[in-house]
């Protein structure tokens, strides 16, 4: 797999907080679009997002497009974490305030 070209770019919400985003090729992602997540151990989202944005700290069970399971562990609130899961699950996630990025 070649390496992807990423840039580091920050941006200042105010004098106290900093977002630092990577793109890829130079180009920031936005969300257009965001939605409540409800994890479910049956159910996939109805739109895969982009990202999950975490308000409340914890453990955060996805699974992906291939079906594989994995633990995000110890996800900070207030984090964006830039994966495109298909199902976030209940078991296991102890995170709260999980919002999807679409």
């Amino acid at each position: 797999m070649a390496p992807v070209n990423r840039k580091r770019i920050s941006f200042t919400l105010n004098k106290k907080q900093t977002i630092m985003s990577y793109s890829n090729y130079g180009e920031v992602w936005s969300s257009k679009k965001f939605t409540p997540i409800t994890p479910d151990d049956n159910n996939n989202l109805p739109i895969f997002p982009r990202g999950v944005y975490v308000s409340g700290g914890g453990d955060i069970v996805m699974r992906d497009a291939d079906g594989d399971t994995v633990t995000f562990g110890n996800a900070q609130g207030g984090t964006i974490i830039p994966v495109s899961p298909t199902r976030v699950l209940a078991t296991g996630t102890t995170a709260t305030g999980l919002v999807a990025l679409l």
